[in-house]
């Protein structure tokens, strides 16, 4: 599998204190709700804190114990920059919170979908 070790949050790059409050209290409940929406899309243009929104969340489930995993991206890195790596970095991230989810990758690479997820065959990932 194609995994991007470095893809994980960064400590101490979220938001300044006091800022984006009103973002972050819409982006907290949603992640704390089970049954929210499976995607909160945030959007804008380049500078405008996405990044630092994203880490603070990162952070603050951490903090509390929560499971979760991420994938931030980045021009400037290879790996970082490479979709073939996305979707396996967030499976193995999973993987290392729940036994029964890491058995379920386990077993799926070992079929010939499987394959095609770890090698990075982008078209195929998406066709899963």
């Amino acid at each position: 599998m194609q995994i991007a070790f470095n893809a994980h949050y960064s400590s101490g790059k979220g938001c300044l204190p006091g800022t984006r409050k009103e973002l972050l209290a819409k982006v907290l409940p949603w992640v704390r709700n089970a049954k929210s929406a499976t995607t909160f899309w945030v959007y804008g243009l380049a500078g405008s804190g996405k990044s630092a929104v994203a880490n603070t969340v990162a952070e603050i489930l951490d903090d509390a114990g929560i499971p979760f995993t991420c994938f931030f991206c980045t021009r400037d890195d290879p790996e970082l920059s490479d979709v073939k790596r996305v979707l396996t970095t967030i499976a193995y991230g999973f993987a290392q919170y729940y036994a029964d989810y890491r058995g379920a990758v386990a077993d799926l690479m070992q079929s010939p979908s499987g394959r095609a997820v770890a090698t990075g065959n982008a078209r195929k990932q998406s066709e899963l």
